[in-house]
């Protein structure tokens, strides 16, 4: 009905409009597009892909850390008494440019640890899998049987409020700010 381009365009604007006013409501909405655009790989390939396809494009989010962040991380989640930690993705601080960052495709980008919680390491897709597929941004339920992060995230889910929002949620926040700076270059070619 709508053309992959249409709807790359509606998600990113709501995305804008979303990350400008974050609810509990609307960062459940996000997950919903976020799973959309990042994700979902029926019809033919994850949206970002067929969107950028012809167009130049290859989709780099931006990420803290250099090899002594990544060495210190590993370290801290390999801690046997360790049951809880929690770090923004996000690149905070007035000059930006002084942190060291590194540049990650979108495989990467999803498989990044976020969270560690009773042992499980939790990553970007993980966060964006449970909020959009359990936590009710396109259904709400239980994880699958086999889904041992989802499981760990709907018993943890509630246990850790940030600004009052569960820290799935605020996690969510997090990755759309990043993923909108990911794609606006895209986004900026499919309006030209």
């Amino acid at each position: 009905m709508y053309s992959n381009e249409q709807i790359f365009v509606w998600d990113i604007d709501a995305l804008n409009s979303i990350i400008s006013n974050p609810t509990p409501r609307n960062l459940l909405d996000a997950s919903a597009i976020l799973r959309r655009l990042l994700l979902d790989a029926s019809n033919g390939g994850i949206l970002v892909q067929k969107v950028s396809r012809g167009r130049d494009f290859t989709a780099r989010f931006r990420l803290p850390g250099s090899e002594r962040y990544l060495a210190a991380l590993n370290k801290l989640h390999s801690q046997q008494d360790l049951l809880w930690h929690y770090q923004s993705p996000l690149i905070d601080g007035a000059d930006k440019s002084a942190v060291a960052t590194r540049m990650v495709s979108l495989q990467d980008f999803l498989r990044e640890p976020l969270h560690l919680v009773a042992h499980t390491q939790l990553t970007i897709k993980d966060i964006i899998d449970y909020a959009a597929n359990v936590g009710g941004g396109v259904h709400q339920g239980s994880p699958r049987q086999r889904d041992e992060s989802g499981k760990v995230l709907h018993s943890s889910a509630g246990s850790l409020l940030i600004h009052g929002t569960p820290y799935p949620l605020q996690s969510i926040g997090d990755i759309v700010k990043i993923t909108l700076d990911a794609l606006m270059p895209l986004y900026q070619r499919v309006r030209a």
